[in-house]
């Protein structure tokens, strides 16, 4: 009535998304799987998966978060709502770096495509972003 089912879609997924990156991933993954089963907030679901891919690639299911990294991908290109679109592009280069034998050119391209369309709003695309950055990521794939 108030639409709070549209906010608590979005805030389960923010509580999933910290569960996971406090290394509690099950109950993350879990949590915003919640958030996103709601579908209530679709001008945010890119932002949403981003946060379900995020989470898997904490708890180490890479390919599972690709996969919703195209899902997220797929929406931001129907949608044209590319807000978070670099923070996708990142993730994604983060997916190719936790393969059994990583591509770091592939890592390194999503990282540059993340650079070209924009500021990445969790922070800065090259920064250390608590050793998940680009940079420190790179530099552990060598």
């Amino acid at each position: 009535e108030q639409r709070l089912p549209y906010f608590a879609s979005i805030a389960k997924c923010c509580d999933g998304w910290v569960r996971a990156t406090a290394g509690d991933g099950g109950a993350g993954v879990a949590r915003i799987r919640e958030g996103l089963a709601a579908r209530q907030a679709v001008p945010w679901e890119p932002f949403m998966l981003a946060c379900m891919a995020d989470a898997l690639l904490t708890v180490g299911r890479g390919d599972d978060a690709a996969t919703c990294l195209a899902e997220a991908a797929a929406l931001v290109e129907r949608t044209g709502a590319r807000w978070w679109e670099a923070e996708l592009h990142r993730l994604r280069g983060l997916c190719w770096l936790s393969r059994p034998t990583p591509d770091t050119n592939r890592a390194e391209a999503g990282f540059r495509t993340a650079l070209d369309v924009g500021p990445v709003p969790r922070g800065e695309v090259l920064g250390a972003a608590g050793g998940r950055g680009p940079r420190a990521v790179m530099a552990r794939a060598r």
